[in-house]
């Protein structure tokens, strides 16, 4: 009887240590960095002043699913008017990285900077020229905007803002485009409030949809750059 007792407490030692040795091992927690991305393309707005968030925009593309986007460092000297920019984004390393082409778009906030010709450095590799002129009014815009939520493209020159009024008794006046040099379109949805109006309370009354269309001859990649309340923008980069 001893005999069978041992026999069996041998088995389960035995069994035990086949079903831990066959536990699952797990590879340890993927590793996620900083890294610099590479941008293709740089665009520009012009029209800011110096009580103005100055802002740029870029754009390139992931090489594949481990790339994520990440934040934008940047350092301005206000005494050489140099200002270095580094875009980077989140690398998971991963052996399950799917090889696509992923396009990004990024703006970058530059913050209020005093009237002078800025020189950007992108990624220490591309150099731009940002202008800041000295404000003339205590306005950080020289038009009242709506509040813009998206852009979006209907046919190949015609979009559609979609945002909020300030109030119930404004509306849009006009959609300005203005293009600039460096493949920049600067929209600006100017609103005006209609006299002698009774503001609702509804907050439906102050959503809007609104269409603008660019030339028809355009060509080439151009930044769709709409100015919108308290110093935002939305934008998109649209292939003409």
């Amino acid at each position: 009887m001893k005999n069978a007792n041992l026999m069996s407490i041998l088995a389960l030692t035995t069994l035990s240590s086949l079903v831990l040795a066959r536990e699952p091992s797990f590879d340890p927690v993927p590793l996620t960095v900083e890294v610099g991305v590479p941008v293709t393309a740089t665009y520009i707005p012009k029209g800011f002043d110096s009580n103005d968030n100055a802002q740029i925009v870029v754009s390139g593309a992931y090489p594949n699913s481990c790339y994520k986007m990440g934040p934008t460092h940047v350092n301005d000297d206000k005494e050489t008017h140099r200002v270095s920019i580094d875009v980077n984004a989140y690398y998971t390393s991963s052996s399950y990285c799917l090889m696509l082409y992923i396009p990004f778009t990024q703006t970058i906030d530059l913050g209020v900077l005093p009237a002078a010709n800025y020189e950007l450095e992108i990624n220490k590799l591309n150099t731009q020229t940002l202008p800041v002129s000295v404000a003339t009014r205590d306005q950080s815009d020289d038009y009242l905007y709506a509040t813009i939520i998206n852009v979006v493209r209907l046919s190949r020159d015609t979009f559609e803002l979609r945002g909020i009024l300030p109030s119930s008794c404004s509306q849009i006046a006009e959609v300005r485009v203005i293009e600039e040099v460096g493949n920049v379109l600067t929209v600006l949805p100017i609103v005006r409030f209609v006299p002698g109006c009774e503001p609702k309370e509804d907050p439906t009354q102050l959503e809007f949809a609104v269409n603008f269309k660019t030339r028809s001859d355009l060509s080439g990649s151009k930044l769709i750059y709409v100015r919108s309340l308290n110093g935002a923008s939305v934008s998109q980069v649209a292939n003409f």
